[in-house]
Protein backbone atom coordinates (compact mmCIF):
# COMPACT_ATOMS: atom_id res chain seq x y z
CA UNK A 1 0.00 0.00 0.00
CA UNK A 2 1.43 3.34 -1.10
CA UNK A 3 0.55 6.52 0.80
CA UNK A 4 0.55 9.74 -1.21
CA UNK A 5 0.80 12.79 1.04
CA UNK A 6 -0.35 16.05 -0.54
CA UNK A 7 0.92 18.93 1.57
CA UNK A 8 4.04 18.76 3.72
CA UNK A 9 3.40 21.68 6.05
CA UNK A 10 3.44 21.43 9.83
CA UNK A 11 0.79 18.73 10.15
CA UNK A 12 1.79 16.87 7.00
CA UNK A 13 5.43 16.76 8.03
CA UNK A 14 4.49 15.62 11.56
CA UNK A 15 2.60 12.66 10.08
CA UNK A 16 5.43 11.94 7.66
CA UNK A 17 7.99 11.91 10.47
CA UNK A 18 5.70 9.60 12.45
CA UNK A 19 5.41 7.14 9.55
CA UNK A 20 9.16 7.20 8.97
CA UNK A 21 9.78 6.72 12.69
CA UNK A 22 7.45 3.69 12.63
CA UNK A 23 9.49 2.09 9.85
CA UNK A 24 7.49 2.91 6.73
CA UNK A 25 9.74 2.33 3.73
CA UNK A 26 10.68 4.98 1.19
CA UNK A 27 8.85 3.22 -1.64
CA UNK A 28 5.64 3.26 0.42
CA UNK A 29 5.43 7.07 0.67
CA UNK A 30 5.04 9.62 -2.11
CA UNK A 31 4.98 13.30 -1.21
CA UNK A 32 4.10 16.50 -3.00
CA UNK A 33 3.99 20.13 -1.95
CA UNK A 34 3.88 23.24 -4.10
CA UNK A 35 6.72 24.62 -1.94
CA UNK A 36 9.76 22.61 -3.06
CA UNK A 37 11.70 23.61 0.05
CA UNK A 38 9.22 21.62 2.16
CA UNK A 39 10.18 18.44 0.29
CA UNK A 40 13.97 18.60 0.41
CA UNK A 41 14.21 17.44 4.03
CA UNK A 42 12.51 14.14 3.19
CA UNK A 43 14.14 13.30 -0.14
CA UNK A 44 15.91 10.27 1.39
CA UNK A 45 12.85 8.95 3.24
CA UNK A 46 10.08 9.40 0.65
CA UNK A 47 9.62 9.60 -3.10
CA UNK A 48 9.01 13.15 -4.29
CA UNK A 49 6.38 13.49 -7.02
CA UNK A 50 7.00 16.06 -9.76
CA UNK A 51 3.42 17.29 -9.54
CA UNK A 52 0.20 16.74 -7.65
CA UNK A 53 -1.51 14.59 -10.28
CA UNK A 54 1.43 12.18 -10.43
CA UNK A 55 1.38 11.84 -6.64
CA UNK A 56 -2.31 10.90 -6.76
CA UNK A 57 -1.95 8.50 -9.67
CA UNK A 58 0.85 6.55 -7.96
CA UNK A 59 -0.79 6.32 -4.54
CA UNK A 60 -3.33 3.87 -3.13
CA UNK A 61 -4.25 6.11 -0.19
CA UNK A 62 -4.28 9.87 -0.70
CA UNK A 63 -3.76 11.94 2.43
CA UNK A 64 -4.63 15.58 1.78
CA UNK A 65 -2.92 17.87 4.29
CA UNK A 66 -3.56 21.31 2.82
CA UNK A 67 -5.26 24.34 4.37
CA UNK A 68 -9.08 24.41 4.23
CA UNK A 69 -9.04 27.31 1.76
CA UNK A 70 -6.93 25.23 -0.65
CA UNK A 71 -9.18 22.15 -0.66
CA UNK A 72 -11.63 23.28 -3.35
CA UNK A 73 -9.04 24.31 -5.98
CA UNK A 74 -7.00 21.17 -5.26
CA UNK A 75 -10.01 18.90 -5.77
CA UNK A 76 -10.89 20.76 -8.96
CA UNK A 77 -7.46 19.71 -10.20
CA UNK A 78 -7.32 16.09 -9.01
CA UNK A 79 -10.93 15.13 -8.23
CA UNK A 80 -11.45 12.74 -11.14
CA UNK A 81 -8.27 10.85 -10.17
CA UNK A 82 -9.62 10.03 -6.69
CA UNK A 83 -12.63 7.95 -7.69
CA UNK A 84 -10.96 4.57 -7.14
CA UNK A 85 -8.84 5.70 -4.21
CA UNK A 86 -9.15 6.01 -0.46
CA UNK A 87 -8.92 9.73 0.18
CA UNK A 88 -8.28 11.24 3.61
CA UNK A 89 -8.77 14.94 4.28
CA UNK A 90 -7.20 16.69 7.27
CA UNK A 91 -8.89 20.02 6.52
CA UNK A 92 -10.71 21.48 9.51
CA UNK A 93 -14.34 22.35 8.91
CA UNK A 94 -14.69 20.69 5.50
CA UNK A 95 -17.41 18.04 5.79
CA UNK A 96 -17.73 14.67 4.07
CA UNK A 97 -20.74 15.81 2.04
CA UNK A 98 -18.77 18.70 0.60
CA UNK A 99 -15.81 16.43 -0.19
CA UNK A 100 -18.04 13.90 -1.93
CA UNK A 101 -19.48 16.61 -4.16
CA UNK A 102 -15.97 17.21 -5.46
CA UNK A 103 -14.94 13.55 -5.90
CA UNK A 104 -16.71 10.21 -5.52
CA UNK A 105 -13.92 8.68 -3.50
CA UNK A 106 -13.89 6.55 -0.35
CA UNK A 107 -13.64 9.64 1.84
CA UNK A 108 -12.36 9.82 5.40
CA UNK A 109 -12.02 12.93 7.52
CA UNK A 110 -9.17 12.85 10.02
CA UNK A 111 -8.13 15.27 12.74
CA UNK A 112 -4.62 14.45 13.96
CA UNK A 113 -2.40 16.58 16.15
CA UNK A 114 1.23 17.52 16.04
CA UNK A 115 2.35 14.80 18.50
CA UNK A 116 1.99 12.30 15.64
CA UNK A 117 5.60 13.20 14.89
CA UNK A 118 6.79 11.06 17.83
CA UNK A 119 4.06 8.41 17.71
CA UNK A 120 2.09 10.04 20.55
CA UNK A 121 -0.62 11.75 18.53
CA UNK A 122 -4.36 11.71 18.86
CA UNK A 123 -6.27 11.12 15.63
CA UNK A 124 -10.05 11.19 15.24
CA UNK A 125 -11.50 9.68 12.05
CA UNK A 126 -14.91 9.38 10.42
CA UNK A 127 -16.21 8.51 6.98
CA UNK A 128 -16.48 5.60 4.53
CA UNK A 129 -16.26 2.24 6.28
CA UNK A 130 -13.70 0.80 3.85
CA UNK A 131 -11.62 3.93 4.17
CA UNK A 132 -11.78 3.87 7.96
CA UNK A 133 -10.08 0.48 8.17
CA UNK A 134 -7.13 1.77 6.16
CA UNK A 135 -7.04 5.12 7.95
CA UNK A 136 -6.97 3.36 11.31
CA UNK A 137 -4.00 1.31 10.13
CA UNK A 138 -1.86 4.15 8.81
CA UNK A 139 -2.68 6.64 11.57
CA UNK A 140 -2.21 3.94 14.17
CA UNK A 141 1.51 4.17 13.37
CA UNK A 142 1.50 7.72 14.72
CA UNK A 143 -0.69 7.59 17.82
CA UNK A 144 -4.09 6.74 19.30
CA UNK A 145 -6.90 6.53 16.75
CA UNK A 146 -10.60 6.87 17.57
CA UNK A 147 -13.55 6.46 15.22
CA UNK A 148 -16.12 9.16 15.93
CA UNK A 149 -19.33 10.53 14.50
CA UNK A 150 -18.77 13.39 12.08
CA UNK A 151 -20.90 15.68 14.25
CA UNK A 152 -18.04 15.63 16.79
CA UNK A 153 -15.27 16.65 14.39
CA UNK A 154 -15.41 20.41 14.95
CA UNK A 155 -15.29 19.92 18.71
CA UNK A 156 -12.40 17.48 18.34
CA UNK A 157 -10.62 20.01 16.13
CA UNK A 158 -10.96 22.57 18.92
CA UNK A 159 -9.73 20.27 21.68
CA UNK A 160 -7.64 17.55 20.07
CA UNK A 161 -6.17 19.51 17.17
CA UNK A 162 -5.62 22.83 18.96
CA UNK A 163 -4.83 21.25 22.33
CA UNK A 164 -1.05 20.94 21.84
CA UNK A 165 -0.93 24.71 21.33
CA UNK A 166 -2.81 25.32 24.57
CA UNK A 167 -0.62 22.85 26.48
CA UNK A 168 2.56 24.37 25.04
CA UNK A 169 1.48 27.79 26.29
CA UNK A 170 0.80 26.35 29.75
CA UNK A 171 4.20 24.65 29.82
CA UNK A 172 5.91 27.90 28.87
CA UNK A 173 3.94 29.87 31.47
CA UNK A 174 4.76 27.42 34.26
CA UNK A 175 8.40 27.39 33.19
CA UNK A 176 8.41 31.20 33.38
CA UNK A 177 7.14 30.81 36.93
CA UNK A 178 10.19 28.67 37.59
CA UNK A 179 12.42 31.34 36.07
CA UNK A 180 10.80 33.98 38.29
CA UNK A 181 11.81 32.03 41.39
CA UNK A 182 15.36 31.37 40.21
CA UNK A 183 15.51 28.42 37.81
CA UNK A 184 17.24 28.60 34.40
CA UNK A 185 14.60 28.60 31.62
CA UNK A 186 15.90 25.45 29.91
CA UNK A 187 15.80 23.50 33.18
CA UNK A 188 12.35 24.90 34.01
CA UNK A 189 11.01 23.74 30.62
CA UNK A 190 12.47 20.25 31.10
CA UNK A 191 10.89 19.96 34.54
CA UNK A 192 7.50 21.27 33.37
CA UNK A 193 7.35 19.13 30.23
CA UNK A 194 8.13 16.01 32.27
CA UNK A 195 5.42 16.99 34.78
CA UNK A 196 2.85 17.18 31.97
CA UNK A 197 4.02 13.87 30.50
CA UNK A 198 4.04 12.10 33.87
CA UNK A 199 0.68 13.48 34.99
CA UNK A 200 -0.99 12.58 31.69
CA UNK A 201 0.51 9.10 31.95
CA UNK A 202 -0.87 8.67 35.46
CA UNK A 203 -4.36 9.70 34.40
CA UNK A 204 -4.34 7.39 31.37
CA UNK A 205 -2.78 4.44 33.21
CA UNK A 206 -4.85 4.61 36.40
CA UNK A 207 -8.07 6.01 34.86
CA UNK A 208 -8.28 8.38 37.81
CA UNK A 209 -10.27 11.57 37.37
CA UNK A 210 -7.96 14.60 37.04
CA UNK A 211 -9.56 16.25 40.06
CA UNK A 212 -8.92 13.14 42.17
CA UNK A 213 -5.25 13.31 41.19
CA UNK A 214 -5.20 17.02 42.03
CA UNK A 215 -6.69 16.33 45.46
CA UNK A 216 -4.07 13.65 46.13
CA UNK A 217 -1.22 16.19 45.92
CA UNK A 218 -2.98 18.97 47.85
CA UNK A 219 -1.77 18.60 51.44
CA UNK A 220 -3.58 20.70 54.07
CA UNK A 221 -2.06 24.20 54.16
CA UNK A 222 0.57 23.00 51.66
CA UNK A 223 2.28 24.52 48.65
CA UNK A 224 0.05 22.94 45.97
CA UNK A 225 -3.26 24.13 47.42
CA UNK A 226 -1.77 27.60 47.82
CA UNK A 227 -0.85 27.69 44.14
CA UNK A 228 -4.19 26.24 43.02
CA UNK A 229 -6.07 28.78 45.11
CA UNK A 230 -4.23 31.54 43.22
CA UNK A 231 -5.03 29.90 39.86
CA UNK A 232 -8.72 29.72 40.76
CA UNK A 233 -8.75 33.40 41.76
CA UNK A 234 -7.20 34.25 38.39
CA UNK A 235 -9.89 32.28 36.57
CA UNK A 236 -7.48 29.89 34.87
CA UNK A 237 -10.09 27.14 34.58
CA UNK A 238 -12.62 29.44 32.94
CA UNK A 239 -10.02 30.87 30.54
CA UNK A 240 -9.08 27.38 29.35
CA UNK A 241 -12.72 26.47 28.78
CA UNK A 242 -13.19 29.67 26.81
CA UNK A 243 -10.08 28.92 24.74
CA UNK A 244 -11.61 25.62 23.60
CA UNK A 245 -14.93 27.33 22.92
CA UNK A 246 -13.19 29.97 20.81
CA UNK A 247 -11.33 27.32 18.81
CA UNK A 248 -14.65 25.52 18.26
CA UNK A 249 -16.25 28.75 17.04
CA UNK A 250 -13.41 29.20 14.55
CA UNK A 251 -13.80 25.61 13.31
CA UNK A 252 -17.46 26.39 12.59
CA UNK A 253 -16.43 29.50 10.67
CA UNK A 254 -14.09 27.43 8.53
CA UNK A 255 -16.96 25.08 7.77
CA UNK A 256 -18.87 28.04 6.36
CA UNK A 257 -15.86 29.18 4.33
CA UNK A 258 -14.87 31.94 6.73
Amino acid sequence: MVISLIGVGKMGSALLKGWIRAGTKREEIIIYDKMESALETFSQQAEIAPNCRTAVEKGDVIVIAVKPKDIAPLLDEIGELLNDKISISLAAGIGLEELRKKAQSKWVRAMPNIACEIGEGFIAICGDEKGLDVAEKIFGLTGKVLRVDESMMDAITALGGSGPGFVSLLIDALADGGVKIGLPKELAIQITAQIFKGTAGLIMHTQRHPMALKDSVCSPAGTTIAGISRMEKAGVRGILIEAVEEAFRRAKELQKGG
